[in-house]
This record gives C-alpha cells, sequence and structure tokens, in this order.
C-alpha cells in the first residue's frame, strides 16, 4: 500500500515537473523584449484609469523593463507593475502586485501573481493619471 502511494506520488511530481517553464535565454529573452508593443506604456495607463476607483492618486507606482515573462509553459513579452491604489473608502490598500504580458500587441493580466520572475523595479510615475 505504501509502494503505491508513494509511486503515485513521484508519478506526479514528475507530472508537475514538466508544467514548469524554463527560464528562458539571453537572445530568446532579447527577441522576446523586443516583441513587446511600442505602446505598452499607453496600454497600462489606459487600463488604469478605467479600471482603478481613483488613479490619479496612486502611490509608489513600479515597473520592470520589458522582460521575457513565464507563463502557461511558455514566455510572452511583458513588465511587471505594482502600486498602492486607492480603495473606495479613500484609504490607500496598500502595495498590489501585477504580471502584464502581451499576446498580438494586446494587454493580459495576471493579478496577484508571484513575483519571483520579476525585477529589478523602477519608479514608473508617467503611469499615474
Amino acid at each position: 500500500m505504501r509502494h503505491s502511494i508513494l509511486a503515485a506520488l513521484v508519478g506526479l511530481l514528475v507530472v508537475l515537473a514538466g508544467c514548469v517553464s524554463a527560464p528562458p535565454d539571453a537572445t530568446q529573452s532579447q527577441a522576446l523584449t523586443q516583441a513587446i508593443p511600442s505602446d505598452y506604456k499607453a496600454q497600462i495607463k489606459e487600463r488604469l484609469k478605467t479600471t482603478l476607483v481613483d488613479p490619479y492618486s496612486l502611490r509608489d507606482i513600479e515597473m520592470t523593463a520589458p522582460q521575457a515573462i513565464p507563463i502557461f509553459g511558455g514566455t510572452a513579452p511583458g513588465v511587471c507593475l505594482r502600486f498602492n491604489p486607492k480603495n473606495n473608502y479613500g484609504a490607500y490598500n496598500g502595495m498590489e502586485s501585477y504580471i502584464i504580458y502581451f499576446v498580438d500587441g494586446k494587454m493580459r493580466i495576471i493579478d496577484h501573481p508571484k513575483l519571483t520572475v520579476c525585477g529589478p523595479w523602477r519608479p514608473a510615475p508617467e503611469l499615474a493619471g
């Protein structure tokens, strides 16, 4: 009985290991960052304007440089974004983080991501308001 449970667990780990994507090499990473749309900041700013309660009062907004983002067993060009927005009561929520990647020039978002793929962070005040 123990051996069959152990064998099942090992089999599951092997399957799960196949789902993890390897980090992109330098050439692949450079090609992906060049594939990011030229208007990526404008797309991000527009999304912030249309989804946040008060996009003009963002604090501590930071973003990474364009990079290869590992997603769904592959990679896509993107950036990581974090900021402190206001809520419906006018108080600051605390830092929120997002991974933003692009498919066919269109922005996609992963909210509450594992930020181990992100960095280094730099201020991005141009995205506020």
